[in-house]
């Protein structure tokens, strides 16, 4: 039996509904007139269910190749009508008889697939550096980078002339162009930063195209290796700090803060910087009300916060306990320990302490040093006072990296930490300048 009208399709119709009904698919020749020899025949499948489709036949080279082209339809509204197929096998056998035999119609349609798919890849928007620094500093916020803001600003600044290229097309040349400028300045340190802030932002560029998390967002960077690579660091600039003030500058510094050196905010922010052990600058400045517990004594810095994202519990001795409540009458209206000045919302930028400490240190002619350097100060003067080092360890949250801290000790060494402490205020107040 062989299909050459319509209503050979309807005889089957009611012959598949009938007690003639097959119980397996078997296919039914179409007619199909005007096509070359040899580039296949057409043919309609029918099913045990009654669905019927439309399909090309093709021999190749011994094997019978099947392309469906679409599920039979009587009035054109979800397949397609008998002349619709034969107008589409007509269309295929042209191509057919072009392959002159050396590739099959499968092979040809999955060649063409590809094709297009890498021609929509090219069509595909290609992100700019701006973009770049962005969705870049956007997954650092994400994974809990506390230095987003800081990165996306310093990458802004330095690759402003390039923001609006394609970050594909930045080559070794441009970045040493960028990094250039900043040594030729006397920036070299700076110019390291930079260079390791372009570095990661290329490399999460190329990691991007591959992320399933981004594959959303409609555009590759499509950079095939990281610019900076071949770019060395300016090592000579790198030199580890080991600024530890001495007896004499913390007490001369003590005096200053009473004497309109600083500003009341930056004088409290110091003192209690010091009289809690010396914890980072930058959890002190985020650190809220709703995180020291008066009745308790004790300063929760979140593990969100911290460093090594832990929670830390920071014993507060009796002077530390006296500058917050004064801070609680200065700042108490806001969430925050140190506001901004004009934004109760937001954290003072631990750059004002910084700027704060450099004018100071001018005024004064005192040998410069930095936020940090309290930090070494007191581990230092600690050990001095005869603090082992384990609890000043534990006192400043360093991560500790030895098997029993790392996974058995789980004794919170509060007790120990409130003897350093006492030991360390006593220091202080016998200075005469803390109080």
């Amino acid at each position: 039996m062989r299909i050459d009208k319509k209503q050979d399709i309807e005889s089957l119709i009611r012959q598949n509904k009938g007690t003639l009904a097959k119980k397996c698919q078997y296919d039914v020749l179409v007619c199909v007139e005007d096509i070359p020899r040899r580039t296949g025949s057409l043919y309609l499948n029918i099913n045990p269910t009654g669905a019927m489709s439309f399909r090309l036949l093709q021999r190749y080279k011994g094997k019978r190749e099947f392309t469906v082209l679409g599920q039979y339809s009587p009035d054109n509204s979800i397949g397609l009508t008998l002349a619709k197929a034969r107008e589409k096998m007509r269309e295929l056998a042209k191509i057919i008889h072009s392959l002159n035999g050396e590739k099959s119609l499968k092979q040809h349609q999955k060649e063409q697939r590809l094709l297009k798919e890498i021609e929509q890849q090219s069509m595909q928007r290609k992100g700019t550096v701006e973009e770049l620094i962005d969705d870049y500093t956007n997954h650092m916020k994400l994974e809990g980078k506390r230095s987003f803001n800081q990165v996306k600003h310093e990458l802004l600044a330095n690759m402003k002339s390039f923001l609006s290229v394609e970050a594909a097309k930045i080559t070794s040349n441009d970045v040493c162009k960028v990094l250039g400028w900043l040594i030729q300045r006397g920036a070299e340190v700076q110019s390291n930063r930079v260079r390791s802030y372009i570095m990661s932002a290329m490399n999460f560029g190329i990691k991007y195209d591959h992320d399933p998390r981004y594959l959303h967002r409609g555009k590759k960077y499509n950079i095939d290796r990281n610019p900076v690579a071949s770019i060395p660091r300016q090592s000579s600039a790198e030199q580890a700090r080991d600024r530890v003030l001495s007896t004499e500058e913390v007490a001369t510094l003590l005096h200053n803060l009473s004497d309109n050196h600083f500003s009341n905010q930056v004088e409290h922010f110091i003192k209690i910087l010091l009289l809690t052990g010396g914890q980072r600058p930058y959890e002190l400045s985020v650190a809220k009300w709703s995180d020291i517990d008066f009745d308790n004594r004790v300063w929760t810095i979140q593990s969100s916060v911290s460093k090594n994202k832990k929670i830390h519990l920071v014993p507060l001795v009796e002077s530390a306990i006296i500058q917050l409540k004064e801070l609680l009458v200065l700042n108490g209206e806001g969430k925050l320990l140190f506001p901004q000045r004009y934004n109760l919302d937001e954290p003072m930028p631990t750059s004002t302490l910084a700027q704060a400490i450099r004018n100071y240190c001018k005024q004064k002619s005192v040998n410069q040093f930095q936020p940090k350097d309290f930090r070494r100060t007191i581990k230092t003067k600690m050990g001095e006072l005869g603090v082992e080092k384990s609890v000043r360890d534990r006192l400043q949250n360093h991560a500790l990296q030895d098997v029993s801290s790392r996974h058995y000790d789980r004794y919170d060494y509060q007790k120990e930490k409130l003897s350093a402490l006492i030991t360390w205020e006593k220091w202080l107040l016998n200075l005469n300048k803390i109080d």
